[in-house]
This record gives C-alpha cells, structure tokens and sequence, in this order.
C-alpha cells in the first residue's frame, strides 16, 4: 500500500513540474514573442523615418532646378511616387498669426471656447510652438482636432495672414469666416522659402512627410521637421 501511495505522490509531483515548466515555457515565449515584435515595430518606425529623411533631402537637392515649386516626380527606387510642395505662408502660423485669425480658426476647428485665453496664457512668457500639435495639450482639446489643424496650421510661416494663392480650402474657409470675402488685415506674402512636402503614391493619396526651407536664413537649404 505504502509502494503504491509513493508511486502516486511521485506522479503527481511530476505532473506537477511539468505543469510548471509548461507554464514557464509559454511565459518565456511570450516575453520573447513580444520583444520580438517591439524590435520589429522600432525597426519598422527607423527604416521609415529614414526612407522620409532620404526624400526630403532629395527635395534639397532638387529644388534649385524645379524653381516653380511643381511637384518633382522621383527617380528609382522611388518610382509611381511625387513629391508635392505647398508654401507654408498658405497656412496659419500658431506663433505669428494676428489674434483675430486665430480667433476665427479656433471657432471654425471647433477648439474649447477657452482655447484662445489657454493659448495666450502659455505664451506670456516668450514660449514658442515647436509643433503643432502641441497646441492640443496646451488648450486642452480633443485630439480628434489634429487632422484638422494639421491641414491649415503651421509654425515655419512667420506670417501673421495667409498667402491666398498657396491656401488649401480648409484655410480659406476659416479666414472668410463664414462669408465670400477676405479681409485684407488677413492676408500676408508667401513664405518662398519654407514648404511643405506631401508624399503622393500613383492613386494620388498623399501625406506630409516633413517641411524644408529652401534657401532659407543665410541662403541654406536644410529640412525644418520630418514627420
């Protein structure tokens, strides 16, 4: 009887570590599946920004021989793909622009209606927007805005109107303010030195990679922000 308690107690202490190390196993290759995949997600996220990187310099380097500003249609590798300037002073500075067109662009975006005070509060000190879309976090609003801001808000224009004939619609609507004209306290030059780079694939869906200034401060050529 003793025999067989003893053979018993052994096969459940057996079963017991394989249950153990079952369970061990699967923890491991669970921790070991996810580093994996964060590897592959960081090493996706740095071939990307440096496919982006590559493409803005290409626009560096081009630029000079496209001097209309008209889309530069890239070599290989990167073929079926444009590259599309837009003049940042057809867009809304957050850092220069007049109170009363960031009034109204915070009014046609929808911001919280204390987003202007919240704005100008932060910006007492001297402090500057490095991007837009720090303007979310700083007024308190809803991050569903960004897209949005995104498509009429800059901070390389340094303009405090817009360049009418570099505006995209959604820049035009805010500053006619809900009727057909434009008042002319809101209108500024174009930027001519500082643009936007839009990526456009063979089915024309684009995005913005990153802004350059060609020919900028100094007369350099150098990229401003890569996205």
């Amino acid at each position: 009887m003793t025999v067989h308690r003893n053979r018993g107690f052994a096969i459940i202490v057996v079963l017991a570590s394989l249950l153990i190390l079952t369970a061990l196993f699967a923890i491991s290759s669970t921790r070991s599946m996810a580093h994996i995949q964060n590897q592959s997600a960081e090493q996706y996220l740095a071939a990307n920004d440096s496919h982006r990187v590559t493409l803005l310099q290409l626009v560096l380097a081009r630029e000079p021989n496209n001097p209309t500003g008209g889309p530069l249609i890239l070599p290989a590798p990167f073929h079926a793909q444009t590259l599309r300037l837009q003049d940042v002073g057809g867009l809304i500075d957050l850092n220069s622009a007049s109170p009363e067109l960031l009034e109204k662009m915070f009014r046609h975006l929808q911001f919280p209606d204390n987003a202007q005070e919240s704005f100008r509060s932060w910006r007492r000190d001297g402090r500057r927007l490095m991007r837009i879309d720090d303007l979310i976090r700083i007024t308190n609003a809803d991050p569903v805005l960004l897209p949005d801001l995104a498509q009429a808000a800059t901070v390389f224009s340094g303009r405090r109107g817009i360049a009418i004939e570099h505006a995209p619609e959604k820049v035009l609507e805010i500053v006619r303010d809900g009727g057909s004209t434009i008042n002319d306290s809101d209108i500024s030059a174009a930027s001519n030195t500082n643009f936007r780079v839009y990526l456009q694939d063979a089915d024309n869906s684009e995005q913005m990679i990153g802004v350059v200034s060609i020919f900028g401060s100094n007369g350099q050529s150098r990229i401003l922000e890569a996205r």
